[in-house]
């Protein structure tokens, strides 16, 4: 059992568990790495009680056969599916010492589940990749091992079709990523006064409104960043502009927002929350500016001259090298 083994949790025979693309680029990195992928498939709810009995009892097999075969085992939480999740607790008290566990999301800190729950499967894990700092303080608080634990400080976020235009400097910025849920872009136009202009990248949205320097630009695919437009890439959530408000806004707080990485791979420096976990890497790389709110956009980013602007952007050129290549990931995964 020298071998190397990662569980995939997939939707349908070949689509990925809510089409994240940082689960499929970790799954990615670990197969460049020489890992076996262990492919477990969740049955699709209007497939027939037989066939889901099936392919249930397939993936619950996959499962048994990595934790078996595998003499180091990489996994990705959360897992999508509950029974699926239960079925590998179970096994991960018998094999966890050789499991290393990747972090995606701690749901209990958006109010969407229990967060003794996420510990109790977490500490059968023999190590963690988490985040960042903060999350990895706030998981040995709770009576996990540090020592066991590295952190990504931002994922990893490979292209297809990377993005060459030149960055200059000015206050155009570019917000991507769930419009429905960016609550506070429904005041955002009060807020800038027309001071700054704001691409918007994503699904339409009730929460949009276009004018006074509020554009809609429509979505893109997540491979393909190659034509995302701006001088800065803005990372906020939540309900307000003048802070980090209600649940999502809370989680800056804690994760490092995948939105970030793309912003990175995609040559942009970023504009992030002072609170939010990876304020200080954005702050010691100089890949960005913080603020403490929305309304300090106009003036700061106005505030930059172009030899700032321009030492900006060749850190984040630097950083986006190591993103794109997976650097991140193998790095931690090296470790254990």
């Amino acid at each position: 059992m020298s071998g190397k083994g990662t569980l995939t949790f997939v939707s349908g025979e070949n689509g990925f568990n809510a089409g994240t693309k940082a689960v499929a680029d970790a799954l990615t990195i670990a197969s460049r790495c020489g890992w076996k992928v262990y492919k477990v498939v969740i049955p699709k709810p209007e497939h027939g009680l037989a066939t889901r009995i099936s392919v249930k009892a397939w993936g619950f097999m996959n499962i048994m056969r990595c934790m078996a075969e595998s003499g180091r085992i990489f996994l990705q939480y959360p897992i999508s599916s509950a029974h699926y999740q239960g079925f590998t607790a179970m096994l991960l008290k018998r094999f966890g010492a050789k499991c290393t566990v990747l972090i995606h999301d701690l749901d209990s800190f958006r109010a969407r589940g229990n967060f003794s729950e996420e510990v109790s499967f977490l500490k059968y894990a023999g190590s963690l990749i988490v985040h960042n700092g903060t999350m990895a303080r706030k998981l040995a608080e709770a009576g996990l091992d540090g020592g066991r634990m590295r952190t990504l400080e931002l994922f990893d976020y490979l292209c297809e079709k990377p993005s060459t235009i030149v960055r200059r400097p000015g206050t155009e910025i570019c917000f991507a990523g769930n419009l429905d849920k960016s609550v506070f872009l429904r005041d955002l136009p009060a807020v800038m006064a027309s001071r700054v202009s704001v691409n918007l990248y994503g699904a339409p949205s009730a929460n949009v409104r276009d004018g006074n320097g509020i554009r809609y630009m429509g979505k893109f695919s997540p491979g393909d960043i190659s034509d995302i437009r701006g001088s800065w890439g803005l990372v906020w959530d939540g309900s307000g502009c003048n802070g980090l408000e209600s649940p999502e806004g809370n989680y800056l707080r804690l994760n490092s927002p995948h939105k970030a990485s793309l912003y990175v791979a995609a040559g942009l420096p970023v504009i992030i929350s002072s609170e939010s976990a990876i304020a200080p890497y954005i702050v010691s790389h100089n890949l960005g500016i913080c603020i403490g709110s929305l309304a300090e956009l106009p003036d700061r980013t106005a505030a930059v001259d172009a030899a700032c602007y321009a030492a900006m952007t060749e850190a984040v050129k630097e950083e986006a090298r190591m993103l794109t290549g997976g650097r991140h990931l193998s790095a931690a995964l090296d470790c254990f």
